[in-house]
């Protein structure tokens, strides 16, 4: 998770909600980490340069990401 922090940090991402633990996976009944996060993202970083950033961490701690975006209440 530190290298996820880090990386949010130096995108000026603010964590609101965060979540973790740890599970059965579905069909091996292993043990799985997992992770949930509601992003404030800031106006001039776009959601695509976010989940690059992502994926790109994702990919090397070979974990499965899913993002999903929403607008805040009173937003457009």
């Amino acid at each position: 998770m530190r290298e996820v922090t880090e990386a949010l940090a130096e995108l000026k991402v603010n964590i609101e909600e965060f979540t973790s633990g740890v599970e059965a996976a579905p069909f091996s009944g292993t043990d799985m980490f997992r992770a949930a996060a509601r992003l404030r993202v800031p106006g001039d970083l776009s959601g695509d340069e976010l989940r690059r950033t992502l994926e790109r961490l994702a990919g090397e701690m070979m974990v499965d990401l899913t993002m999903t975006e929403s607008r805040a209440k009173g937003e457009g």
